[in-house]
């Protein structure tokens, strides 16, 4: 590898980040068609469609001509992944970005809600609209950029650069998406997911899993509810159970859990409260003049890094038991527990790295370089497609444009287009610095 003072260094990392904003129109050009290509993943709507996306992104990739590589294939039918590998000498590190380009749904019944067209990739007020802004063409975009400029100015890198492009996050079957890029022989030094972190560097985040409580109760006219409400004073049995009034229990009992995790459940770079559940869907009830027979409600947990799954799963199981053992007919009839829920059948895992990673101090370097003050650091608080590919033992963090409250998975997502250029330097400065140079053209 070419040796290159620092004086030289700080020079190619300037010009890099000047070619980045002179090149800013193009960068926001190309990442509002990436959002124009409506790649909704098909396990949450009918007719969703990743690959015509998936199909662009490769003949954009390709076109450039700078990739040394750009493999598109697919695990499932019409779902493909795309990688595109910038070829180093093979006398430094490599370096691997990652994200998914399928997207969520954008339901007809919150239309009206949306300012913009929700497919349209509008640039207005510094920022980009639409679905998959934040989440997270924009730090996919990001990275493709920051490796064309690179290559583009003439720097041959001593480590390989991986632009990997994969499907299904949003629907968690990482086995024909990350996964399937592990399979695919592609692994490097260290890993950078670009999910939307408000430009926050997180090498750490938590995991979640879904679990099912469901109650059976006891039938009968609504007339009868003054004899389910008093003792009986013949002695007789009560003639009927709501299973809606039992789960309330336990609805309650969940939120008072939820303030408990709250100081019990802390980590240095968590925010407190990101270890929480929440109630998404219940469903009660049968005939609208009887005590509902059935109650059911799916719940969202999010857990924290330092605990497992199955630890999680024993203290959620013993919670309920404990309440059905105070419930006279709870106790001779016990709720039943899903868990994992069917709707979404595995633990999505959390992970962490250790700040004194030297990817991990070289990701900070750069962030420092780049912009030119302290790097900021956090958790990711929901779920990324690294936590998978640390199973298939690649390492890495978590670092990108936009926050997960600007719209994502709900209405008018969008970008800040100063955000997307910030991260495009980091990543760009971060090749350099990882990668090394070999040669200056």
């Amino acid at each position: 590898m070419q040796v290159l003072d620092q004086a030289r260094m700080e020079g190619l990392r300037n010009l890099v980040h000047s070619a980045i904003e002179k090149r800013r129109a193009e960068i926001v050009d190309f990442l509002a068609e990436y959002i124009r290509h409506k790649s909704v993943n098909p396990d949450w709507e009918e007719g969703g469609n990743e690959k015509p996306c998936m199909e662009w992104m490769r003949d954009q990739l390709t076109s450039w001509g700078i990739y040394d590589k750009v493999d598109y294939w697919e695990v499932a039918k019409d779902r493909p992944n795309v990688v595109a590998v910038l070829n180093g000498k093979g006398d430094g590190k490599s370096l691997m970005f990652n994200g998914h380009s399928d997207v969520v749904p954008v339901p007809k019944s919150s239309l009206l809600r949306w300012n913009v067209d929700p497919w349209g990739g509008q640039v207005r007020d510094g920022k980009i609209w639409g679905r998959g802004a934040t989440d997270m063409k924009s730090g996919n975009a990001a990275t493709i950029w920051a490796t064309r400029i690179i290559a583009e100015e003439g720097i041959t890198l001593g480590g390989s650069v991986y632009d990997t492009h994969s499907i299904a996050e949003e629907s968690g079957k990482h086995e024909i998406g990350p996964d399937a890029v592990i399979d695919r022989g592609y692994k490097a030094d260290f890993l950078i997911n670009t999910e939307a972190t408000d430009g926050k560097i997180c090498p750490v985040g938590v995991g979640v899993y879904f679990f099912r409580l469901k109650i059976i109760g006891k039938p009968i006219h609504t007339c009868m509810r003054y004899k389910v409400i008093l003792p009986q004073a013949d002695g007789r049995e009560i003639p009927g159970v709501s299973a809606i009034d039992k789960m309330v229990k336990f609805l309650t009992a969940f939120q008072e859990l939820e303030r408990e995790w709250t100081h019990r459940k802390k980590h240095k770079l968590v925010p407190l409260g990101a270890s929480n559940l929440t109630a998404t869907k219940i469903i009660g009830g049968e005939f609208l003049a009887a005590l509902p027979e059935n109650c059911e409600v799916l719940y969202n947990v999010w857990t924290s890094p330092e605990e497992s799954f199955e630890d999680s799963v024993a203290e959620i199981r013993t919670f309920i038991d404990n309440i059905a053992r105070n419930d006279d007919w709870l106790r001779d009839h016990p709720p039943l527990l899903e868990v994992p829920a069917a709707d979404f059948p595995q633990y999505w895992p959390s992970y962490e790295l250790p700040v004194d990673h030297p990817g991990v101090v070289a990701l900070a370097e750069s962030y420092e370089s780049a912009l030119k003050r302290e790097s900021q650091w956090g958790a990711f608080t929901a779920v990324a497609d690294v936590a998978w590919m640390r199973k298939k033992g690649q390492q890495g963090v978590i670092f990108g444009p936009g926050s997960l409250d600007m719209g994502v998975h709900g209405n008018n997502e969008y970008v800040p287009i100063n955000q997307v250029i910030d991260c495009c330097k980091v990543y760009a400065d971060m090749i350099l610095r990882w990668c090394g140079v070999s040669a200056v053209r």
